[in-house]
């Protein structure tokens, strides 16, 4: 593997709690003292590296430890500016060692992570309520239907489970500070809604649901990091939102495309949401997905 080409796929375990802001350790450890079987999983897991860590770190004791990751890659296509990535991840599905040894983590007498290719936006292969930690790093503003990721990590996990999430960069000089959570808009009639309170509003006895905004100091730029505790058997829904294809779009045409950026359909539709930019950017800031949702 070329190390260069996939440091965004191959992220170390320092840099991940860095990101979230969060001691992953600790919060493994104080699970394992209520319960030695212990399920993780890292959503938008890249190869797995944080995952292989994991392993070398907890697989010495007591507990049954069970990791999991789920990564989405097309088939490789040469045409496709992941093609490098889509290759990766297919030896990777073939070799699930590669990982550790490429990156000389003890694996002998070690838990082997699993890995599922799979959309994190649609139903999971994962038996509800049984995920202790969920943990996503620079994944979230990929998704496409995000309201419905954020359903399927509810569903997924155990009572006193927790699921904690990166929401990328925010308020960075480029995004409109309307856009509340990067890539998230929520609208009514052409009132963008702050996306934060719609979802902080379903904090209550079933889901505890905390948002905050931090500085990562792995990124230097200022996050959001979404924690969802659950407390009992149950979903988070939104009956509330209605996911609107015509108004979401991936931003790649935008960053990879030749042409002048404000020819571009998807550049058009992005300006249409009310959104506006507030400096002059690169073609870079137009990474992932824009999720549009209609408040009913």
């Amino acid at each position: 593997m070329n190390k260069k080409t996939h440091r965004s796929l191959s992220r170390p375990l320092k840099m991940v709690q860095s990101i979230l802001d969060f001691n992953l350790e600790k919060e493994i450890n104080k699970k394992i003292k209520i319960n030695k079987q212990i399920s993780i999983l890292d959503i938008g897991c890249g190869v797995g590296r944080s995952l292989w860590e994991l392993s070398s770190i907890f697989s010495n004791g007591d507990p049954d430890l069970q990791l999991q990751g789920i990564f989405y890659s097309e088939k490789p296509n040469k045409q496709s500016a992941f093609f490098s990535n889509q290759i990766k991840y297919v030896e990777i599905l073939k070799d699930p060692l590669l990982i550790a040894k490429e990156f000389k983590i003890k694996y002998k007498n070690k838990v082997i992570p699993k890995l599922f290719n799979t959309n994190a936006c649609k139903r999971l292969p994962i038996k509800s309520d049984s995920v202790d930690i969920i943990y996503s790093t620079n994944a979230f503003h990929f998704f496409d239907h995000k309201i419905k990721a954020i359903e399927e990590m509810s569903r997924i996990l155990k009572v006193g489970g927790m699921a904690i999430i990166n929401i990328d960069r925010t308020d960075d000089g480029f995004w409109s500070d309307k856009l509340h959570f990067p890539r998230l808009h929520i609208y009514s009639k052409n009132k963008i809604i702050d996306a934060k309170k719609i979802l902080q509003n379903k904090s209550g006895d079933d889901f505890t649901i905390f948002i905050k905004k931090i500085n990562s100091h792995a990124t230097g730029k200022d996050a959001y990091v979404l924690k969802i505790t659950k407390h009992q058997k149950g979903t988070l829904r939104f009956p509330e939102l209605s996911f609107d294809k015509n108004k979401s779009f991936s931003f790649d045409n935008i960053r990879f495309s030749d042409k002048n950026y404000k020819d571009i359909p998807e550049y058009k539709k992005f300006i249409a949401t009310g959104i506006t930019i507030k400096k002059k950017f690169n073609r870079e800031d137009f990474g992932g997905y824009l999720s549009s949702y209609k408040l009913k």
